[in-house]
């Protein structure tokens, strides 16, 4: 666990595994930390291999998890080449064994196999820069439109045991005054 020695500027707070959601969709864990300790909904969990969900529910002593592989989870997402920066909404799909999928990619836009994928920070509620995943392929959606992308997760949530809680992070155009009435978390409308 020597992510947090790799990023300084977060604060990150440990917590271990102490459940998982057994049901269909088999897309949550249970941490041992909660608003006793500072967490709130829409923090992002991470392990030092990237992303693991979102902070979902918070109780006292718990709580909840959101995986990023879960079909309800969605998080803006960038590709980390620079000679790309393509942007995007990763999204799960709750099945095991099946790539994340990245949405609403322009037509053109340069997204190659094996490019890493990265959270964008456009929600203001959690910090840019965390590794999602890796490109498999790409492929136009159905109306020829836009690009899609399956992404292999960094993490492999059904072995995670223990993780960190990005808690620190605030967005930081909310800090500048640099929002207005026109946006919602940092993203304009």
């Amino acid at each position: 666990m020597q992510y947090k020695e790799h990023v300084p500027e977060q604060k990150l707070l440990p917590a271990k595994v102490v459940g998982r959601n057994m049901g269909d969709l088999q897309d949550v864990v249970i941490i041992d930390r909660g608003s006793a300790d500072g967490l709130d909904k829409e923090m992002a969990v991470v392990t030092g291999d990237g992303i693991v969900g979102l902070v979902e529910e918070v109780y006292p002593a718990a709580a909840k998890v959101m995986l990023i592989t879960s079909s309800r989870c969605k998080i803006g997402a960038r590709i980390l080449r620079a000679d790309s920066r393509a942007v995007g909404v990763i999204c799960g799909r709750s099945m095991e064994n099946m790539p994340l999928e990245m949405e609403h990619l322009p037509r053109e836009a340069d997204v190659r196999k094996g490019d890493v994928v990265i959270t964008s920070g456009f929600s203001g509620r959690h910090p840019a820069g965390l590794v999602i995943g890796t490109v498999r392929e790409t492929s136009p959606e159905a109306a020829g439109l836009l690009l899609n992308a399956d992404v292999d997760p960094a993490v492999d949530s059904s072995k995670v045991e223990e993780v960190f809680v990005v808690t620190g992070y605030s967005n930081p155009a909310a800090a500048t005054g640099k929002l207005n009435s026109n946006t919602e978390g940092g993203q304009a409308q």
